[in-house]
């Protein structure tokens, strides 16, 4: 639809107007007008709004003028390199212990205890501006420790009744000690740590009814089912240090999550290269808790429910030469978890209600011992059935109906009206195949040759659908040749990736919500990727 234009009182730029309505004044607010002139004037036009393009100048007043965008997407240029470098380190542990045990009417048992613990720090260092200018860089420290745990009991007969039952936990802690945002008016600086922990007990049951009676069943039937009771708690502690919007001191912000999660289905065996399933399960995933970077303020995500039903097939053919799986599935979801930019800040929102449904077909076949081909295919159709959201890469002075009204103090948020808009990254159609045949070398090992194909059709990167954020339908095929040796502990593996080296994009976020003045943050897949590769196993497994 036509969107009317945003009316700017004369004299006036809007992104002045812009910037006061955030908190800024003075010349932190004209500095900013003056930036975005230039980051506007070198964004893609997809996203330039006319409302602003008929009130800026193309002019370098903050000191330094940007170069014309690369033709070649390939082609990266950045400033924060010059601040700081980022870096991952990771290290962790983890471990599984068994008893296998009788109980007597309970018959055999075993018990299983699993743990892990696992710390990270990721210095991150990012150019949101997408130019050589320091408009908008984020230096962000991540310091992460995580520690699970998993206890859990089974019966190991083989009567009529299976179950398992057990005891998850984990808790997670992050820090962020001096989190840096510098914009052309000022630098915001953060400290923010938090804590989440997680409790669950869950069961499981497989029952054959019809070999209760002990007696030999005419029909091969399982039914089966699980329970868990989810308990996630939250708590965040946030603080603006420095802010051109004024500190806005500690903020502490609590929360738990509760939910009921189960499953019910039923499993048939018409023979014993042959099943057929159905199943009904209800999801869930867990709020959260978000800090705005400026104002502190610390905002509730609601827990994300789902629905699904699924029914499928499997069957191995062929004297087992050839194994095939068809599955269909219906998914409902509520309060579904999308992301969306207000301000200077990435939020998560909750969508009010979103169906994915979609069929997928697998087939693997040897025909000869040494040959393997594998072909799958999966639809999906993924759309909102309920959604109204800010862009903000559009200046939207009055939203859709169905809409809430913009806020006054914010003229350009309209909401949009997503409904049956397809969701971000869910393309209704891929597909691939795959073939490898391992030549045999004697004393020398194995040789295995290895190609893969694959097609994805178009898909959007945001959910508003704009032509910016589509991506058009695309191929990738990859060959790698691979030897193992005779022991199967060295391997030297030569490797093509995406030999068609499209351009294709992976992520469009817009990086401030000034009107779509700040340009897109966009990400790309690999290009052509070629190389080598060198393993050793210590021992062979």
């Amino acid at each position: 639809m036509q969107r009317p234009a945003v009316a700017i009182p004369a004299g006036e730029n809007l992104l002045l107007l812009i910037a006061r309505a955030y908190g800024f004044s003075g010349t932190r607010a004209q500095r900013l007008a003056q930036a975005t002139d230039l980051v506007l004037f070198q964004g893609e036009p997809g996203l330039g709004i006319p409302a602003i393009l008929g009130e800026v100048a193309p002019n370098a007043q903050i000191g330094v003028a940007a170069q014309p965008i690369p033709d070649d997407p390939l082609q990266v240029r950045s400033s924060a390199w010059r601040r700081h470098r980022t870096s991952l380190r990771v290290y962790g542990i983890d471990g599984a212990a068994s008893w296998d045990f009788s109980a007597g009417a309970l018959g055999e048992l075993r018990l299983d205890a699993l743990f892990g613990w696992e710390h990270g720090r990721f210095n991150q260092s990012v150019d949101a501006d997408g130019s050589e200018l320091p408009l908008i860089d984020v230096f962000r420290p991540h310091r992460n420790d995580l520690a699970s745990g998993e206890l859990r009991l089974s019966s190991q007969g083989d009567g009529a009744v299976d179950w398992i039952a057990g005891l998850f936990y984990f808790r997670s802690e992050t820090e962020r000690s001096f989190d840096e945002i510098v914009l052309p008016f000022g630098t915001i600086v953060s400290e923010l740590s938090g804590v989440a922990v997680g409790f669950a007990p869950f069961t499981s049951v497989t029952v054959r009814p019809l070999e209760l009676s002990g007696s030999e069943p005419r029909i091969d039937l399982e039914l089966f089912g699980g329970w868990r009771w989810n308990r996630d708690s939250q708590r965040l502690d946030f603080e603006n240090l420095a802010s051109p919007a004024g500190p806005s001191g500690p903020q502490t912000g609590r929360a738990v999550f509760k939910e009921h999660t189960w499953e019910l289905g039923v499993r048939w065996f018409p023979s014993e290269d042959h099943t057929v399933y159905a199943k009904f399960a209800r999801g869930y995933k867990s709020g959260n808790l978000e800090a705005d970077n400026q104002t502190g303020v610390i905002r509730d995500v609601d827990p994300e429910l789902i629905r699904a039903w699924e029914l499928g097939l499997k069957s191995s053919l062929a004297d087992g030469r050839v194994q095939l799986a068809l599955t269909g599935f219906w998914s409902e979801y509520t309060d579904l978890q999308v992301p969306q930019t207000v301000g200077l800040t990435q939020f998560t929102q909750n969508a009010a209600a979103a169906t994915i449904r979609g069929i997928e077909l697998e087939l693997v076949a040897r025909p000869v011992e040494a040959l393997t081909l594998q072909a799958s295919a999966g639809f999906l159709d993924a759309r909102f059935d309920e959604f109204c959201s800010d862009d903000a890469a559009q200046v939207l002075p009055v939203s859709d109906p169905g809409c809430p009204a913009p806020d006054p103090l914010f003229p350009w948020r309209g909401e949009s009206n997503l409904a049956g808009h397809r969701l971000e990254d869910a393309p209704k159609w891929k597909a691939s195949l795959f073939a490898s045949y391992q030549v045999e070398l004697g004393a020398r090992g194995t040789l295995t040759p290895v190609v893969k194909l694959a097609y994805t059709s178009d898909y959007f990167l945001r959910p508003y659908a704009l032509a910016s954020d589509r991506v058009d339908a695309f191929t990738r095929t990859d060959v790698r040749l691979v030897w193992r040796s005779a022991s199967e502990r060295l391997t030297l593996e030569v490797f093509a990736e995406n030999l068609e080296n499209e351009i294709v994009y992976a992520r469009n976020t817009t990086t401030g919500e000034f009107s779509g003045s700040f340009p897109a943050s966009i990400g790309l897949l690999p290009p052509r990727t070629y190389g080598v590769r060198v393993g050793f196993a210590w021992r062979n497994e």
